[in-house]
C-alpha cells in the first residue's frame, strides 16, 4: 500500500522521521527524509487531495481533537450562548423538539 499524504502536506505529527497517513485510515511510523516524500508525487496541498482524501482528513483531525476534548478551547461567548439556550429551554420545555421528531422530519424532506 502506497502512502496517500505525507506529513508536510497534513502538518502532521511526527515519529521517528516521519509519520506516513495511509489511505486505509491506519497510521504507521515509517522513518523518511522530506527529500523523499517530494519525490514520491504526493500532493503538494490539501487542496489537491481528492473529495475521500479530504473526508479522511476531516475525520482523522475529528478523532484526535475528540480524544482530548479538553484540550479544545471553548470561547466564552460559546458558554454564554450555550447557557443561553439552556436558559430559553428550561423556561419552555416545549420549544424543544424530540430526536425521534427531527429524524421524521429528515426523513420526509429526503424521502428516506
Amino acid at each position: 500500500m502506497s502512502p496517500r499524504v505525507p506529513p508536510a502536506v497534513l502538518g502532521g505529527r511526527f515519529c521517528g522521521s516521519a509519520l506516513i497517513c495511509y489511505s486505509d485510515g491506519n497510521k504507521t511510523c515509517h522513518p523518511v527524509s522530506l527529500t523523499s516524500l517530494h519525490s514520491m508525487n504526493e500532493p503538494q496541498s490539501i487542496f489537491d487531495l481528492t473529495p475521500a482524501e479530504k473526508l479522511q482528513l476531516v475525520e482523522d483531525l475529528w478523532d484526535d481533537l475528540a480524544a482530548t476534548p479538553e484540550s479544545v478551547p471553548i470561547h466564552q461567548w460559546q458558554k454564554d450562548e450555550l447557557a443561553a439556550r439552556k436558559t430559553r429551554l428550561e423556561a419552555n420545555h416545549a420549544s424543544g423538539v424530540s430526536w425521534e421528531a427531527v429524524k421524521q422530519r429528515i426523513r420526509q424532506r429526503h424521502g428516506a
